[in-house]
């Protein structure tokens, strides 16, 4: 939970919309959870994966053997279930249009 609570704290903190707070601050945000939780690493996601299509990759927290960013605050085992990953093929406007604050919205893309 540390992880959880110090992403929900800082998604208000950064008054943005997690997508938002993903394209642009990502490493800001993964550091900051890092020094907030005291827990966690940061990653970068084209260090695991070089093929993978972000500009300039994406940094991540890599905790107890899941991957979190400002989308998915309960965490993943595979980056590549991070939303930012799975929609990075659609277009801006898509993204911009389908955001929403809850902390739930990636429920399903976690694992227990």
């Amino acid at each position: 939970m540390k992880i959880y609570n110090a992403i929900i704290q800082l998604i208000h903190k950064y008054d943005k919309e997690p997508y938002f707070i993903n394209c642009g601050s990502c490493e800001d945000f993964a550091n900051d959870v890092v020094e907030l939780a005291g827990a966690g690493e940061v990653v970068w996601t084209d260090e695991l994966d070089p093929d993978i299509n972000i500009h300039d990759g994406h940094a991540v927290i890599l905790y107890n053997s899941k991957y979190y960013d400002a989308e998915c605050p309960r965490g993943v085992c595979d980056y590549r279930q991070l939303p930012l990953i799975i929609n990075q093929d659609k277009t801006e406007y898509h993204k911009a249009m389908h955001q929403t604050k809850s902390e739930d919205k990636y429920e399903n893309a976690r694992c227990d």
